[in-house]
């Protein structure tokens, strides 16, 4: 294992990587050398919550440099003249007619490498050792099947994935702090309720194919705008192939339900969900729903 240089948190502006930024400004925990946030196509709600906490974070000494990557909606919608996509995890029917989704390459190039190249850029290096950055990732410990304890010291990779909320595996990659478990609940009350700071709302792109049927409802119901864009990109990706993707089979949807985004009955989609007839598996990185 390589000497920590650095020390990272990767930021989603959703509720645990938001209280890990609040808890290092108010050093309940330590503090990280940088604070990234890369900015994609989330809903509304998440822009409006950064104008309000990015400030009251820059007053506690926490300065969120926010990425700015390439319009990830822009760049999977062109998939079809595009000469390489990075795509997301779209569903199709697998053999045994169950929906599977498409292996992601979005958090890699979107998320981890935009986070690596800043981290190159501030370092003023073309290269990164092997387990030299820590990166501090919001997983809460109700949220562990999400964070594997064989993957902390990842082989042949800069980082080290430290998870401040999950008590058992922080105190492995940072063993000169105590640190304890969160639950996600917990986090709520903890540190934004009685801290005084207003909850965010889920962090993700809008047109993430790891939403459940319920914040696909919510999207329809409240970003009419977003809803259309996501629409317009399930439509374009319904017979989505490439040399990467030759031996799957299509059609691919951005639902987990195998439907097209406008043809959902939500009344009859909730009630399936209802009865667990399907569950979502989401995404198991930190770097996203965080």
């Amino acid at each position: 294992m390589r000497e920590i240089i650095l020390d990272v948190q990767s930021i989603g502006l959703g509720v645990q990587s938001t209280a890990m930024a609040l808890m290092s400004g108010m050093d309940l925990i330590p503090r990280a050398d940088y604070y990234y946030w890369s900015k994609l196509r989330e809903t509304p709600d998440t822009f409006e919550y950064a104008e309000y906490i990015l400030p009251k974070l820059k007053e506690l000494g926490v300065n969120v440099q926010v990425l700015e990557p390439t319009d990830i909606y822009e760049h999977i919608l062109s998939w079809d003249i595009a000469d390489r996509v990075s795509m997301i995890p779209v569903w199709f029917k697998n053999e045994d007619g169950k929906p599977q989704p498409l292996n992601r390459q979005c958090t890699s190039d979107f998320k981890i490498e935009i986070v690596a190249k800043a981290i190159r850029k501030d370092l003023n290096v073309g290269r990164l050792k092997r387990n030299s950055i820590r990166i501090w990732q919001g997983i809460s410990i109700d949220e562990i099947k999400r964070a594997k304890k064989t993957a902390l010291y990842p082989e042949k990779h800069f980082r080290v994935n430290h998870y401040p909320f999950i008590g058992q595996y922080a105190n492995i990659t940072y063993p000169n702090f105590k640190w304890e478990s969160y639950s996600r609940e917990k986090i709520k009350t903890d540190v934004f309720t009685k801290l005084g700071f207003k909850i965010p709302p889920k962090s993700s792109c809008f047109f993430c194919p790891f939403h459940d049927i319920y914040y696909w409802k919510h999207i329809y119901d409240n970003f009419p705008i977003e809803w259309e864009l996501a629409c317009l990109l399930d439509d374009s990706i319904r017979n989505y192939n490439s040399k990467s993707n030759s031996l799957r089979c299509g059609p691919f949807f951005l639902y987990n339900g195998l439907i097209p985004l406008r043809e959902i009955d939500f009344d009859k989609e909730i009630a399936m969900a209802e009865s667990n007839q399907f569950v979502i598996n989401g995404c198991e990185t930190g770097f996203c729903f965080v």
